[in-house]
């Protein structure tokens, strides 16, 4: 063979931020949640480095990160269990679809049991 030629495959442009879906986490654990943006064949499109916000329905803050490589993470520990819902914000006016896959619900199960609190009963009197 006089020559070869070599083929490329790279990510297309993004047209799509998304939500990774998450197992049920733990109330108390560090729960990772993972935000993509992904070409039109859902590739992670690694050139994509915007800012894009994240907010839950359990917190009043919007969390707002920075792609890397395409993805970025945001770390939360919930307290409490319950349904959380986040939700993507397109806060630099992107035009990329956050509709599709800008929402995912986690389910947050109680942890294991660490302590008891035994009370005494009050003293209560009796009249006769």
């Amino acid at each position: 063979v006089a020559s070869q030629k070599w083929l490329t495959i790279a990510p297309d442009a993004a047209v799509l931020l998304a939500l990774i879906e998450h197992a049920p986490s733990v109330a108390g654990d560090t729960l990772v949640v993972t935000v993509q943006a992904l070409d039109a064949f859902e590739n992670v499109a690694t050139s994509e480095a915007r800012g894009v916000a994240v907010v839950s329905n359990s917190s009043t803050v919007v969390h707002v990160l920075t792609l890397v490589a395409g993805t970025a993470q945001l770390q939360v520990s919930p307290t409490l269990a319950g349904l959380i819902r986040f939700q993507l914000q397109d806060i630099n006016a992107t035009g990329l679809n956050i509709v599709a896959r800008g929402t995912v619900d986690i389910s947050i199960i109680s942890g294991p049991s660490i302590k008891f609190v035994i009370q005494q009963p009050s003293p209560t009197s009796v009249e006769s």
